[in-house]
């Protein structure tokens, strides 16, 4: 018999002293619902305060062809793990860190039904930009799907941007520079087609999982065009008519 709650505690101690994440897609064979298992245990580790919001990783057809998955994966943000745009971050805080450009969500209410695409947005009090920093960390570069799930996603930190009034994010444009050079181009509609899908579908299997949605959580759908490795230097993306968010790495 698999033990999820040892599985999850090795998993808590790899992240906690800033090692590399163990593998478990062969331990698994590959059973999704078991690597659930490990990432709810896992959450169990912290404390109410601890937990920032969640996040949908995976979002695009191309990083689930690549990681064996049929759907987007879901997984916690941590409150430790929060920036403001301008922040210096310490690259030695990572391993082998990504950066993702994405909106994020405010919820303006607890959440305990599920939602739907079509009024997913009554529930949300407040629009960023944002960036994710994701850590893919694994002791086996050629992680799959099992082991990312365990893992929380590879979520490791996130950068708050300023909150914008936006009707359709969807067709907004953006596009990331490095040290003022051009590096990504991307647009609301990447994650899953469509911000209210991603939304809704994040929030829905928050719910499966037994997650606690509440008012004032942040929520973010999944990278907008590709994501970045990230190196020493400044970084910026822009969105059309709606700002920008920032970070330099040092």
């Amino acid at each position: 018999m698999i033990d999820t709650r040892q599985l999850a505690d090795d998993m808590f101690s790899a992240i906690s002293a800033g090692q590399l994440k163990p593998c478990v897609n062969a331990l698994l064979q590959g059973d999704l619902t078991l690597a659930y298992g490990i990432q709810q245990a896992l959450f169990e580790r912290y404390q109410a305060d601890d937990i920032a919001g969640y996040k949908a990783g995976a979002t695009s057809e191309i990083a689930q062809q690549r990681l064996g998955l049929e759907a987007p994966a879901a997984g916690f943000l941590l409150t430790g793990g929060r920036y403001n745009s301008g922040d210096e971050i310490a690259l030695a805080d990572f391993k082998a860190p990504l950066l993702e450009v994405e909106f994020g969500y405010i919820l303006a209410t607890d959440v305990t039904d599920p939602v739907s695409a079509d009024d997913v947005m009554s529930r949300i009090g407040a629009t960023h930009l944002m960036f994710e920093l994701a850590n893919p960390a694994y002791e086996q570069p050629a992680f799959v799907a099992a082991d990312l799930i365990a893992g929380n996603v590879a979520g490791a930190a996130h950068v708050l941007g300023p909150a914008v009034s936006v009707q359709d994010p969807d067709g907004i444009m953006l596009s990331l520079e490095v040290n003022g050079e051009e590096v990504m181009q991307g647009k609301g509609s990447d994650a899953m087609g469509g911000q209210k899908l991603a939304l809704s579908w994040l929030l829905n299997q928050c719910l499966a999982l037994g997650y606690p949605l509440n008012c004032g959580q942040l929520l973010m759908t999944g990278a907008l065009g590709r994501p970045v490795p990230i190196k020493a230097g400044q970084y910026k993306a822009s969105f059309s008519g709606l700002g920008h968010v920032e970070a330099v790495f040092a």
